[in-house]
């Protein structure tokens, strides 16, 4: 059986946070398989780690010494999602497993509102709209009321998708 991601932390799949929301995709490929990923905090902050997609995930994180520091099973969608306060320069590990003896696959994001993400043009009508992949955040400015922006959606699977926007406005969609 193949596997797409190491079951230790000892052979964990490196990962190297660059922006705000790093994603990897993986897959739970037998029933009990459990996926290690491993990465350096590039600043100190407050980190999310979370899976997206249509499995019922478990995340672990662990620091360097492999104890575990924080778990979670219940996210939005079945997926899990954690939020922890990471060390500059400090190596964690992330661990993502099926909730049951399920297979299928996931998305993983690390997230860290420390590196910001870029402040977009976004479209202003439907023939400009901004392409938005799944499990991607973008982030747009409105320039006052009336103000409308476009993003465009192409979903790889049948099923359920959620958005959500953050911030100071008062949005709709």
């Amino acid at each position: 059986v193949s596997d797409d991601h190491g079951n230790y932390l000892s052979n964990a799949t490196f990962v190297e946070i660059v922006e705000r929301e790093t994603t990897i995709s993986g897959g739970i490929d037998y029933p009990k398989d459990i996926d290690f990923f491993t990465f350096t905090a590039p600043v100190d902050g407050a980190y999310t780690i979370r899976t997206t997609g249509n499995l019922d995930t478990v995340g672990r994180l662990y620091d360097a010494a492999g104890e575990i520091l924080a778990e979670n099973d219940n996210g939005r969608n079945w997926n899990f999602s954690l939020t922890y306060e990471f060390l500059e320069g400090a190596q964690y590990y992330v661990s993502v497993q099926h909730q049951g003896i399920g297979t299928g696959g996931y998305t993983l994001q690390i997230g860290s509102p420390d590196i910001p993400l870029p402040i977009l043009n976004l479209g202003n009508n439907m023939e400009t709209a901004t392409p938005l992949q799944v499990g991607q955040e973008l982030a747009g400015r409105l320039e006052g009321a009336g103000d409308l922006r476009y993003v465009s959606f192409t979903p790889e699977d049948t099923g359920s998708y959620g958005f959500y926007t953050e911030g100071e406005c008062d949005t709709y969609g």
